[in-house]
C-alpha cells in the first residue's frame, strides 16, 4: 500500500507542475478549462471501458451459471 500511496503523491505533484507550466503558457482561465475537458475525456473513457467490461464479466457468470446447471 505505501508504493500507490507514493504513486499517488507522484502523480499529483506531476500534476501540479503541468497545471502550472500551463498557466504561464496560456494564462489560467484557458488552462482550467482545459483541464476540465481533460478530466471528463477521461472519466467518459473509463466508464464506456468499465461499461464493456462489466458486460462482458455478467455473460461470463451467465454461462457458468448454465454450464453448472446443465
Amino acid at each position: 500500500m505505501p508504493a500507490a500511496q507514493s504513486g499517488l503523491y507522484a502523480v499529483q505533484g506531476l500534476g501540479i507542475l503541468a497545471d502550472g507550466a500551463a498557466r504561464q503558457a496560456i494564462g489560467a482561465p484557458l488552462a482550467v478549462g482545459l483541464a476540465g475537458l481533460v478530466g471528463v475525456t477521461a472519466a467518459t473513457m473509463l466508464a464506456m471501458s468499465w461499461t464493456h467490461l462489466r458486460g462482458r464479466l455478467i455473460q461470463a457468470q451467465r454461462g457458468e451459471a448454465e454450464t453448472m446447471g446443465a
